[in-house]
């Protein structure tokens, strides 16, 4: 998202037929900043991404008119934040970053003030990751 990461693999990666996890960290400054496991399925023809959604995270309705409601389920009480950003990596809309008990919650995403288009929606609870994408119709 233009955060000025940069993600170098530097060995051979090796999946054996069958489901396989693929633990991704990324790093800046010498730091971690951000990990996600990548499930996927190796088969006979090539490989299928299984996108992780450990949260329920979910935005509805989608395509977006006027606004949405992003939900999602933490299964343990912790920091959450839940960012909108544009194509480009702009963070547009900061609807959670706040520490949350654990159960279902849905938050509002008024997008009467951003411009038609695409745009990708995260969550990071627990260490865990999730983005979504959104298109936005007037």
């Amino acid at each position: 998202f233009g955060t000025g990461l940069k993600y170098t693999f530097l060995d051979d990666l090796y999946a054996e037929v069958g489901s396989n996890e693929l633990i991704v960290t990324s790093w800046f400054s010498g730091a971690s900043v951000a990990a996600d496991t990548v499930s996927f399925t190796v088969t006979g023809t090539g490989i299928d991404f299984t996108p992780s959604r450990v949260l329920n995270f979910s935005v509805s309705p989608n395509p977006v008119r006027t606004s949405a409601a992003v939900s999602f389920q933490l299964t343990e009480p912790g920091r959450t934040t839940v960012e909108i950003y544009d194509l480009t990596g702009r963070a547009v809309c900061s609807l959670v970053d706040s520490d949350l008990s654990a159960g279902l919650h849905s938050f509002e995403w008024n997008a009467t003030e951003v411009a038609t288009g695409l745009y990708l929606c995260s969550i990071n609870a627990g260490g865990v990751i999730e983005f979504t994408g959104l298109c936005l119709l007037r």
